[in-house]
C-alpha cells in the first residue's frame, strides 16, 4: 500500500463540503445555496444522493460575485449579457 501525505491546504482543497458548510463559508442561507444551484450559478457534485461542493467551485462563485467599486454593477451586467448571448 502506498502512503500519500497531503498538506493541510491540499486536504481542504480536496474536501467536499455539505450545503450547510457551503452556506456558512459564503455567508448565505442553505435555501440561497439551493437557488444558486437551480439557477446554474453554483456547481455541485453528487455523491450518492447527497449534493456536495468543492472549494474551487465555492471560490469561483465568490470571485464572480465580487463587486469592485463604482461601475462594477454595469460591467457585471454587460458580462452577464455577453455570456448569455454566447
Amino acid at each position: 500500500m502506498v502512503s500519500v501525505e497531503l498538506s493541510a491546504d491540499r486536504e481542504v482543497a480536496l474536501k467536499h463540503f455539505t450545503k450547510s458548510e457551503a452556506a456558512e463559508m459564503l455567508a448565505l442561507s442553505p435555501r440561497t445555496i439551493d437557488r444558486l444551484v437551480e439557477d446554474g450559478q453554483l456547481a455541485q457534485i453528487g455523491i450518492g444522493r447527497r449534493a456536495r461542493f468543492t472549494l474551487d467551485d465555492l471560490r469561483e462563485y465568490q470571485e464572480r460575485s465580487r463587486v469592485r467599486g463604482p461601475g462594477a454593477k454595469q460591467q457585471r451586467k454587460r458580462k452577464d449579457k455577453a455570456t448569455s448571448e454566447a
